[in-house]
């Protein structure tokens, strides 16, 4: 398997990226209940503005940006339960 690799890929050196991603493990809600801060595992506390573009890039684990009837939405990963994920996530 190794050869035909190398044979679609080349014999050329790669280069290894490391991309530190962070998560979010807390969150504060606004006056209408909408998140509007979250705080990040490795660093302080972001506005929604802040963070977006980094769940963009997927440089958040456990954060998805969703877009919905023109407003957009900061989220944890999607599961069966209703509780707040980010505070669980956080733990593990």
């Amino acid at each position: 398997m190794l050869d035909a690799i190398q044979t679609i890929e080349g014999f050329a050196k790669g280069k290894e990226q490391f991309i530190e991603r962070d998560r979010v493990i807390d969150t504060e809600r606004g006056k209408k209940g909408a998140l509007e801060k979250f705080q990040l595992k490795n660093g302080g506390w972001l506005t929604k503005s802040e963070i977006v573009p980094l769940v963009v890039a997927d440089k958040i684990i456990n954060a998805v940006y969703v877009r919905q009837n023109g407003s957009s939405y900061v989220r944890s990963k999607p599961d069966q339960t209703n509780t707040n994920n980010f505070s669980i996530m956080a733990e593990s």
